[in-house]
């Protein structure tokens, strides 16, 4: 091969493979973006899951407000759209067909809790044996509430 040959045959495959590499390089960081964008969205869903499951709950044994249930219940129909099959089995639990905050009350909170935390890769990762949430709540007698 004639040293002019050889300088093209290296000059095109250098070209080739910046351009894998640039083209590679700008997939992935697409890719990160939506990824980070779809993680944005879902944390958005969460947090409205979380901010009417409080109301929702503390209005159990009293005729619950319509606004109440409408929020609780489009919060939780937004977690069927964003969230993966773990989250949504976990609301089932706790939800179930006739919603109370009974004695398990807690541990099917916590499990839907330990769920999305798990989905949205919350680090350290949390230990299912021991993990356990409380929906705090102001009480009517309190000066703020």
């Amino acid at each position: 091969m004639s040293p002019e040959a050889a300088t093209i045959v290296t000059w095109v495959g250098s070209t080739i493979a910046a351009a894998v590499t640039a083209g590679s390089a700008y997939l992935f960081t697409k890719w990160r973006e939506r990824e980070a964008e779809w993680r944005k969205e879902k944390i958005e869903v969460y947090k409205e899951f979380v901010m009417t499951l409080g109301a929702y709950f503390e209005e159990t044994g009293r005729k619950r407000d319509v606004d109440v249930r409408e929020r609780f219940v489009s919060a939780c129909n937004k977690l069927n759209l964003v969230a993966p099959q773990h989250v949504i089995e976990a609301l089932k639990v706790l939800v179930g067909e006739a919603p109370t905050r009974d004695a398990s009350f807690e541990s099917r909170v916590s499990r839907v809790f330990y769920e999305i935390r798990r989905d949205m890769k919350i680090s350290p990762s949390d230990d299912v044996r021991s993990f356990g949430v409380r929906i705090w709540q102001i009480p009517e007698d309190h000066p703020n509430g």
